[in-house]
């Protein structure tokens, strides 16, 4: 037996742990009965009878997908209600697709249809969405009854069919999965289809419809399609290097000095290439790159700002218990407000502001201030802190003329615990973890250049790869 570990199969995230879970279901069930798995530390490892070359050439080659519907969903794309949405084109794509591999899915669409016409005595492109609810737990015990046995596996773990106190059908859901669930903007089972379209290529046809409106381009000006695209992709380019000049070179910094870090799903495809226009020799780009917002959101520090206007002269003692007054009552109701969202007194920080003025300024600066009690002792600390930033903005103080405030503001952040920083280890070598090949566009000239593909995740510190090359 051998033992292969699955570097993107982690304990943690949870859709990570399912998948290591998925990639044993399916080897058993269809390949390997013998294969079994379990967790080294942070991974999967798989022991089975296939090497490792033979386990990727039986998930390209022969694994078949489990087909996963939920016609008794309005979104699920069996009723088309007069519009020609994604999940109506997917369902009817996989009906007809000539891939042998997926047969089963264009059978159980079929049964699927019949199903609902015996049910609802309507065509399902007729089905409008009082009928479906009016008949969805009379559908739902059919098809748990008609539909094929590969089917049966996703059914049974997202209802039960029981009887009510009228003898009556009527589907007890699973807790978890409810009645198929939606999954975005699309329902779970259409998601799951449209991932089978894409990775057996049934979207050719919008490949090629992409290729007929680019036509419309490239022709009249006498060139390929890929140059054409070069083309957009470089005017996209251009108009990324002009923002970047404007935060860099603009306001006096030199870009060629920094580091540049990609972020958002497309940054892959355009970070080297701005690097390069921009004479930026490094770049990073996170394994996070896709959901680098999101993982920056989960991360950063709850923050509450309040503010009090407080119109006051600086040259009594009522003036500053009132400021003192004003800062307490406010920051009682963000600290009141960060306890309820679980933080205890020592992640709680308070930042301290003022908007001050000489007295007969239009304008106002903002002043930061420490976090102390405001009396005729420490009053002082305030004034000098005003005569500093005005200096700064304005190039002169007035330490003699009265001042006066404007606004007080307190800023309140419950602190969040940050990672730690991660320490990358030696992985496997370039040539262990190269794919395979495609064609990739990467000049002006539109050629087409064989290049090879990289599994980033094996991957470790101080690995080289000489480009071009997609990882």
């Amino acid at each position: 037996m051998n033992e292969i570990e699955l570097r993107g199969c982690r304990f943690e995230p949870l859709m990570d742990y399912f998948k290591a879970l998925g990639v044993l279901r399916v080897l058993s069930g269809q390949k390997d009965a013998s294969a079994r798995g379990f967790w080294r530390t942070n991974h999967f490892v798989l022991t089975t009878e296939l090497d490792e070359k033979a386990l990727i050439g039986f998930f390209l080659d022969e694994y078949t997908p489990t087909p996963v519907f939920s016609p008794w969903n309005k979104g699920s794309g069996f009723y088309p209600r007069g519009k020609e949405t994604e999940a109506v084109r997917i369902i009817r794509r996989l009906r007809d697709f000539g891939d042998l591999r997926l047969r089963s899915f264009g059978n159980a669409i079929r049964i699927i249809e019949d199903a609902i016409e015996r049910v609802t005595g309507k065509k399902p492109e007729y089905v409008d969405d009082k009928t479906i609810e009016n008949h969805k737990d009379d559908l739902m015990a059919y098809c748990r009854n008609a539909l094929p046995d590969e089917l049966l596996e996703w059914i049974d773990a997202v209802y039960a069919v029981g009887l009510d106190d009228r003898l009556k059908y009527r589907p007890v859901f699973a807790i978890v999965l409810g009645s198929g669930g939606n999954d975005g903007n699309l329902e779970f089972s259409i998601n799951y289809l449209k991932s089978i379209c894409h990775v057996f290529d049934t979207m050719r046809e919008d490949i090629e419809k992409a290729r007929r409106a680019l036509r419309k381009i490239a022709d009249p000006m006498g060139i390929s399609v890929e140059r054409a695209v070069y083309g957009m992709y470089t005017i996209v380019n251009n108009n990324m290097v002009n923002g970047i000049r404007r935060v860099t070179v603009e306001r006096g910094y030199d870009p060629r000095d920094f580091v540049l870090v990609g972020a958002g799903g497309a940054t892959a495809a355009h970070i080297t290439a701005l690097a390069s226009a921009m004479g930026i020799d490094t770049i990073v780009l996170p394994k996070l790159a896709s959901g680098l917002c999101a993982f920056g959101q989960i991360i950063s520090d709850v923050k509450y700002n309040y503010m009090a206007t407080a119109p006051l002269r600086l040259d009594n003692d009522a003036a500053y218990a009132r400021i003192d007054e004003l800062f307490n009552r406010i920051e009682a109701q963000g600290v009141a407000r960060l306890r309820s969202d679980g933080f205890g007194p020592r992640d709680i920080v308070i930042r301290r502001s003022l908007d001050m003025r000489y007295v007969g300024q239009v304008h106002e600066c903002t002043v930061e201030v420490g976090t102390f009690k405001v009396d005729a002792r420490s009053i002082g600390k305030i004034k000098d802190a005003f005569h500093r930033r005005h200096k700064d903005l304005y190039t002169y103080a007035e330490p003699a003329s009265t001042v006066e405030v404007v606004n007080i503001e307190s800023t309140l952040c419950g602190v969040v615990d940050k990672p730690a920083r991660m320490n990358i280890g030696k992985g496997v070598s370039p040539r262990k973890a190269m794919k395979g090949y495609r064609e990739a566009v990467f000049g002006a000239d539109g050629r087409r250049t064989r290049t090879p593909i990289y599994d980033g995740t094996p991957l470790g510190a101080d690995a080289v790869i000489r480009g071009p090359a997609v990882i």
